[in-house]
């Protein structure tokens, strides 16, 4: 079982600020990045593997693989981050058996149909249907793009934006 396990959902997934300071901030040495699309591609696999400080394991799997890994040994030992690019994954994985006690947002993309709840964090009715989800199942769901930042509330958030 990991001895610290951080969930954040990032549409950019493994970049500077999880880089230059998440990893060195929370004491990371591995991440897990947990998407359907990314985990049956080798290439972008191993550009995440790259990417990640020296020192640090980085891992791309696909839910059902993820949930394997989580089912025997949650995540194996030392400091974890989980990375997450959509929040329908995270939901699903909650579905699935994966258990955070917070998952923190950082940035989501504009679209049609988003709107702005946070800095650089754009949601869509799904998305929030999804963290509306994750709160009533008792996670702290947060938007933090660094360290220094305050978190905000997304319920919060959420309903001052109309959701």
């Amino acid at each position: 079982m990991a001895s610290f396990c951080w969930t954040r959902l990032d549409y950019r997934l493994v970049h500077g600020q999880v880089c230059v300071a998440w990893i060195p901030q929370l004491s990371i040495k591995r991440v897990i990045i947990i998407s359907d699309t990314l985990g049956k591609n080798a290439f972008m696999a191993k550009v995440h593997q790259m990417a990640v400080p020296g020192g640090v394991k980085c891992d791309t799997y696909t839910l059902d693989t993820a949930m394997e890994e989580w089912n025997k040994d949650q995540f194996g030992d030392g400091r974890v981050m989980v990375l997450f690019q959509e929040p329908d994954t995270a939901k699903r994985a909650w579905d699935a058996g994966y258990r955070f006690d917070a998952l923190q947002i950082g940035t989501m993309p504009s679209a049609n149909g988003k709107k702005l709840i946070s800095n650089q964090c754009y949601v869509g009715e799904a998305d929030a249907a999804n963290f509306q989800y994750l709160i009533d199942n008792g996670v702290r769901v947060f938007c933090q793009l660094t360290p220094p930042d305050a978190e905000g509330d997304t319920q919060a958030l959420l309903k001052k934006a109309g959701f």
